[in-house]
């Protein structure tokens, strides 16, 4: 059964935001979820702003700023949800997230200004240029300073290993999934390629006696989607 769809059109114009059809129709991101897919077109929408205005690197990569509160605002989503969101882009290889890599060169390179002031402040006071007070004061705040900087270079050197792990496991994942495209049955073996592990918890029973239990299905590599 074929229906006729009637479009009622504003009087006024409005404006567009384009898909691109790869998003549905190569197999590398058909998985990606539909909000990730709507949040691509707008990024590529304000890519063209940045495009106009110059904002390249050397090698030609255009860069934008998107705050993580408009992604919620623009997929109605919680903070969490936004984040996995650009995450799954990032992970397809659509999108490239530099802010921490950013944030450890800046916090290196204040390490080693630090280290270097330290040094001199050190010299001045063997010979005898500041006062013992002074010198006992400011290496005080340096060495202060130099612990900060030493576990904020920790975490963020974790949180990108993280990362580049997080993004290796994407990769397999959707290699994986190339793999099992278009099945014919639900086979044991397909199964056991997919799934790591499945949790079920203990039953409850609810106020209007029916029965409830929760079903956690991990994947392999990417683990529990929401």
């Amino acid at each position: 059964m074929t229906n006729t769809i009637y479009i009622h059109q504003p009087e006024k114009a409005f404006s567009f935001t384009r898909f691109p059809n790869f998003l549905f129709e190569a197999p590398t991101f058909k998985p990606l979820s539909n909000e990730a897919k709507v949040l691509y077109a707008f990024i590529l929408r304000r890519t063209e702003l940045s495009r106009k205005n110059g904002w390249a690197d050397d090698c030609g990569r255009i860069f934008l700023y998107y705050p993580i509160c408009e992604v919620v605002d623009l997929l109605h989503c919680g903070r969490q949800k936004a984040v996995n969101t650009l995450r799954e882009l990032q992970y397809a290889g659509l999108v490239e997230i530099q802010k921490q890599t950013a944030e450890l060169k800046k916090a290196e390179k204040r390490k080693a200004e630090v280290d270097t002031l330290f040094a001199r402040m050190y010299e001045d006071w063997a010979a005898g240029r500041i006062t013992e007070y002074n010198f006992s004061m400011l290496s005080g705040k340096y060495q202060s300073e130099q612990a900060e900087l030493d576990e904020k270079i920790e975490q963020l050197q974790s949180a990108i290993a993280t990362e580049s792990q997080n993004a290796a496991d994407a990769e397999k994942w959707i290699a994986l999934m190339k793999e099992c495209v278009n099945p014919t049955e639900l086979t044991a073996e397909l199964l056991n390629t997919l799934i790591e592990k499945i949790v079920v918890h203990e039953a409850a029973k609810g106020e209007d006696g029916s029965r409830e239990q929760e079903v956690e299905i991990f994947y392999r590599f990417i683990g529990k989607i929401d």
